[in-house]
C-alpha cells in the first residue's frame, strides 16, 4: 500500500504502549532541551521559549557545553551535558542536526532518560537516515526509552500546560477540553488545533512524524486511558499494525470513547496492476476504511467533517440517545429545503412530528407555518417562541436530534437568538445542533453558540449530517454491544488437499493467473458451486460434452494468459444443440488466436448454460498491510463501472459478511423485488465470503480470487458462473 509524507511503518504486530509507558513522554515532570543555539534562533531555542513562557510547573534543563562556565537564562537550569542532570529525567527534546541525533539518543538512554522527542528531519527519507532510524529504534527497544518522531512537531499538552514543541503562538491560556488530536502530519495537526479559537476544547495535540518507536495508535491508546479525554481525532497517512487498529477499536467501544478518523490519500490507487475485477475495485484507501470501520472507528472525508463531528461528540457526550430521525427547525423555506436534501444524501431520516407535537407547534406559530419536517415557523418569530419550538420537538419521541438553522442579522431583530438557542439546548437532554447560515462565518452571535457546551454548531449542511450519521452509527453500535473480534471463523477447508493442489498449480518465480479449469479446481475445495463443465480440444469433443450435459451450453476459451475472455471473443453463449457447440469451438480458437497470438490456449470449456436473476460478484485480494480483503458487489461486465462494492477485512465472520452484503445497493433493490430470494442470496454470498477469507488465510500463495457473476440459479442455488484465481 502506498503511503504519503514521511510515515515509516515500524511497529507491525507489536502490542500498543500503555498509558503508564507513555506518561513520561506526554506528561513529563522534567524536560531537557538539546540543541538550543547560542544565537537564540532555531527549533531548540524556540522550544525553550515555549516552555519558559508556558504554565509548565516542572524543571526545564537546557543542555549546552557553554553552561560549564556561563550562567543559564532565567527560568531554565543550564547543564553542560545530559549526565550532569541530577536525579531522573522524564523527557529530552532533541533539536540537533541529523548527524548528531543518534549519539544524543544514546546519551539520553545511558543516563536513564524515560522518553525523547526528536524534532530533526532527514531520517526515513534518505538512505543514511533510514539506517540511523533503525539504530535509534534498537536503542529504544533495548533501553525502554519511548521515542516520538523523528521529524515531528512534538506534543502539545493543553491539559497540564506543557508545550513539548518548537511551534509558537500556541495560546496555552485557552481552556483545555476533552478532545484529543493525534496526527502523523504536524501541519494538519496544527490546523485542526486552531478550532480551539472557536471554543473546541482540546486535551492534547500529538504529532508522530516518522514513528520510529511511538506510533499514532500508541498515542490513541494513551488517550483512551486519559481521564480528561472523551473523544479522539486521528489523522492518518498510513498504518502498519492491523491488530493494533482492532485493539484500539475494541477499547474505544469498551470505554465509550469514539475515535474519529481522517485518512489522507483517498484517491491514491493501490491496484493499477490488478488482474481481476476484485483487484480493480479495491484501493488502499478503501481497504483502510473497511478495516477502520470494522474496528468501530468512524471515518470522515474532510477536515471540516472531522472537526464538526468531534465537537458534536464532545458536546453531546452526556445527552440522551433514542432511536429516531432528525427534526429541522427553520425560519426560512430555502435553507430548509437545502437541509432536507443534505439529510437525504447522508441517509438521515426526517420523520414528521407526532399529532401532539403538531398541536403544540400550532399554538406557537402562525397557521400558515409549515409543521411537517422541516418545520418552517416563517420569519420574524420571537426568540422565546423559537426556543419553545425547539423544546417541543425535543419532547417528540420521533427524534434523536433536533436541528435549527441559525438565521441571524446584524441588527437587533435576531441579536438574542443564539442565546435563546443555547438556553433551550441546556434545558433538555436531547441533542441540539445548529447550522450557521450566514456567509459571515464569525458574525455576531456565532461565538455564543461556538462556545456553548450544549450546542453543536457547524457552518456546513453536509458536515452537520455527516456528523449526525456518524453519531447515530456510534450509538447504535453501543446499543448492539458489537465488539471487535480477533477470532477466526470455523475451519472450513481441507488444508492438506489445498496445499497439494497449490503445490501442483503454483509457481515460485512470478505471479501466475490460473486458467478457469485450474481455478475451478482450487475453488471446489472450498465448496463453491459451479456449472457442469469440461475442457475440450476438438470440435468433436465439444459436441460430445454438449450432448452429455443435455441442455444449452456456453463455450469459453481456456487460457491462463486471458483472464477476461469476452474481451477477445472468447465466449459464445446460448448453444442449444451439440452441433452449435462444435462450431463454437472452431470460432473461438480461430478468433482468440488472431487477437491474442501471444497467448497459450489450452482449449475450450463447454459448460452448462445457467442464468441468475441478479448478477453479483464476490472475490478476495491480499492487501500488503491488512492481509486478506474479501469483496462483494454488483456483478457482471459492468462491475467496475457500477462501483457498488462492500468489503470485509480478515478475519471475516458470517456477521461481518452479512453486513457487507446488506450494504449493497444491488442487494437492497433485489430485496425490494424478492425478499425471500434476497435473504437466500445474502446467506450464500456471506458464507462464500467467509470461505474465501479462510482460503486466503490458509494458502498464502493465492493473491486474488474473482467470482463474477455469482447469483441464484433457477433452483435458488448460489452458483458462480465464472472463476479466476491468481497465485504467486
Amino acid at each position: 500500500m502506498s503511503t504519503l509524507g514521511t510515515f515509516q511503518p515500524t511497529s507491525r504486530g507489536r502490542a500498543l504502549y500503555t498509558h503508564d509507558e507513555l506518561r513520561p513522554l506526554v506528561r513529563p515532570a522534567s524536560v531537557a532541551v538539546v540543541g538550543a543555539s547560542r544565537t537564540g534562533s532555531g527549533f531548540g531555542a524556540s522550544t525553550v521559549t515555549q516552555l519558559v513562557n508556558s504554565p509548565f510547573a516542572g524543571t526545564v534543563y537546557v543542555v549546552n557545553q557553554r553552561f560549564a562556565t556561563d550562567p543559564a537564562p532565567q527560568g531554565v537550569v543550564g547543564v553542560a551535558s545530559l549526565d550532569h542532570i541530577p536525579g531522573g529525567l522524564d523527557c529530552v527534546l532533541i533539536a540537533v542536526p541529523a548527524a548528531a541525533v543518534e549519539a544524543t539518543v544514546e546519551a539520553a538512554a545511558a543516563v536513564g532518560c524515560r522518553s525523547a522527542v526528536i524534532f530533526t528531519a532527514g531520517f526515513g527519507e534518505t538512505a543514511y537516515g533510514a539506517a540511523a532510524q533503525d539504530r535509534i529504534r534498537e536503542i529504544a527497544d533495548a533501553s525502554g526509552m519511548r521515542i516520538g518522531g523523528p521529524n515531528t512537531a512534538g506534543i502539545l499538552n493543553y491539559r497540564d500546560g506543557i508545550p513539548l514543541t518548537f511551534l509558537g503562538d500556541l495560546r496555552m491560556d485557552l481552556p483545555s477540553g476533552d478532545i484529543g488530536i493525534v496526527s502523523q502530519s504536524a501541519g494538519l495537526a496544527t490546523h485542526l488545533g486552531h478550532r480551539r479559537h472557536r471554543g473546541m476544547g482540546v486535551s492534547y495535540t500529538m504529532t508522530t512524524g516518522n514513528s520510529v518507536d511511538v506510533t499514532a495508535l500508541d498515542y490513541v491508546n494513551f488517550l483512551l486511558d486519559d481521564d480528561m479525554t472523551n473523544v479522539i481525532m486521528l489523522a492518518l497517512e498510513g498504518v502498519d499494525n492491523p491488530a493494533a487498529l482492532r485493539q484500539a477499536g475494541r477499547r474505544a467501544h469498551e470505554l465509550s470513547k469514539p475515535i474519529l478518523v481522517l485518512k489522507s490519500g483517498r484517491t491514491t490507487l493501490g491496484s493499477n496492476a490488478a488482474v481481476s475485477h476484485t483487484g480493480s475495485l479495491t484501493t488502499s484507501y478503501e481497504v483502510f476504511c473497511t478495516a477502520a470501520e470494522d474496528a468501530g472507528l468512524l471515518v470522515f472525508q474532510t477536515p471540516e467533517e472531522l472537526l464538526d463531528a468531534a465537537n458534536m461528540f464532545s458536546r453531546w457526550r452526556n445527552k440522551r440517545y433514542r432511536r429516531g430521525g432528525v427534526a429541522i427547525l427553520t425560519t426560512m423555506g430555502g435553507p430548509g429545503v437545502i437541509a432536507a436534501d443534505a439529510a437525504d444524501d447522508a441517509g438521515v431520516a426526517l420523520p414528521t412530528p407526532t399529532a401532539s407535537t403538531v398541536a403544540r407547534l400550532g399554538e406557537l406559530v402562525p397557521s400558515f407555518a409549515a409543521v411537517g419536517n422541516p418545520i418552517d415557523t416563517t420569519a420574524f418569530q420571537s426568540d422565546a417562541v423559537l426556543g419553545q419550538c425547539l423544546l417541543a420537538l425535543a419532547e417528540d419521541p420521533s427524534y434523536s436530534v433536533v436541528l435549527t438553522l441559525v438565521s441571524t442579522t446584524t441588527g437587533a431583530a435576531t441579536a438574542g437568538r443564539p442565546a435563546a438557542i443555547a438556553t433551550a439546548a441546556g434545558s433538555t437532554d436531547v441533542p441540539i445542533g445548529g447550522i450557521w447560515l450566514s456567509s459571515w462565518l464569525e458574525g455576531p452571535g456565532s461565538e455564543t453558540l461556538d462556545r456553548d457546551e450544549n450546542v453543536a454548531l457547524t457552518r456546513s449542511y453536509t458536515s452537520m449530517f455527516a456528523g449526525i450519521s456518524a453519531w447515530t452509527a456510534w450509538q447504535e453500535r453501543r446499543l448492539a454491544t458489537v465488539a471487535v473480534s480477533d477470532t477466526s471463523p470455523v475451519n472450513l477447508l481441507d488444508r492438506d488437499a489445498l496445499s497439494a493442489v497449490a503445490d501442483r498449480l503454483g509457481t515460485v518465480s512470478a505471479t501466475s493467473t490460473l486458467d478457469e479449469q485450474d481455478s475451478r479446481e482450487v475453488l471446489s475445495l472450498i465448496g463453491i458451486a459451479m456449472p457442469i463443465a469440461e475442457v475440450v480440444t476438438s470440435s468433436d469433443a465439444a459436441e460430445r460434452v454438449a450432448q452429455s450435459i443435455g441442455r444449452p451450453v456456453v463455450a469459453k476459451i481456456v487460457s491462463k494468459d486471458i483472464p477476461h475472455k469476452a474481451e477477445v471473443g472468447g465466449v459464445i453463449l446460448g448453444l442449444a444443440d451439440p452441433a452449435m457447440a462444435g462450431d463454437a469451438y472452431q470460432t473461438i480458437m480461430k478468433t482468440v488466436a488472431s487477437r491474442r497470438p501471444d497467448a497459450a490456449l489450452s482449449g475450450v470449456m463447454i459448460a452448462e448454460m445457467l442464468s441468475v436473476k441478479t448478477e453479483f460478484m464476490c472475490g478476495a485480494v491480499r492487501d500488503p498491510v491488512f492481509g486478506p480483503v474479501v469483496v462483494c458487489g454488483a456483478g457482471g461486465g459492468a462491475a467496475e463501472e457500477l462501483g457498488d462494492v462492500a468489503r470485509c477485512v480478515a478475519p471475516v465472520t458470517t456477521d461481518s459478511a452479512l453486513r457487507a452484503v446488506r450494504r449493497l445497493r444491488a442487494y437492497q433493490s433485489f430485496h425490494r423485488r424478492d425478499p425471500e430470494a434476497a435473504e437466500l442470496l445474502a446467506a450464500g454470498v456471506s458464507e462464500t465470503m467467509v470461505r474465501l477469507g479462510e482460503l486466503m488465510n490458509t494458502e498464502q500463495r493465492i493473491v486474488e480470487v474473482d467470482l463474477n457473476p455469482i447469483g441464484l440459479d433457477d433452483r435458488r442455488r448460489l452458483v458462480s458462473l465464472d472463476a479466476l484465481v491468481v497465485m504467486r
